[in-house]
């Protein structure tokens, strides 16, 4: 059997991720255990009750893909593709007109909050 270089690059990406998954699981062990225990009289955890805390932080707050955090289906970086992708497109006028609109809009948004 042959082992080609894409099953290695596969492999070595997933011996990556893994060990980046355990520095994970251990910094969050290794916060709470710093932490909670001195603040709210909690008791210290394990690696495993850590990988739970990482899983469950997982499932309540969706997916991690991209770092995006908590919400899965951000669409400010969907709008933000758009834009530059128009920006890409436009000459430097159209772009800086574009981009004062754009100001002029979020000040204007700010500012009827506030009245």
């Amino acid at each position: 059997m042959r082992i080609g270089k894409k099953n290695i690059g596969s492999a070595a990406t997933f011996a990556i991720m893994l060990v980046l998954y355990v520095v994970l699981i251990l910094i969050i062990m290794g916060l709470w255990n710093l932490l909670l225990p001195d603040i709210t009289h909690w008791s210290s955890i394990n690696f495993w009750q850590a990988l739970g805390l990482a899983v469950l932080f997982r499932l309540l707050c969706g997916t991690m893909h991209h770092f995006r955090g908590c919400f899965p289906h951000n669409h400010h970086c969907d709008h933000h593709h758009h834009h530059h992708g128009r920006l890409h497109n436009m000459s430097p006028q159209e772009r800086e007109a574009f981009v004062r609109r754009r100001f002029q809009n979020l000040v204007n948004d700010e500012t009827d909050g506030k009245e």
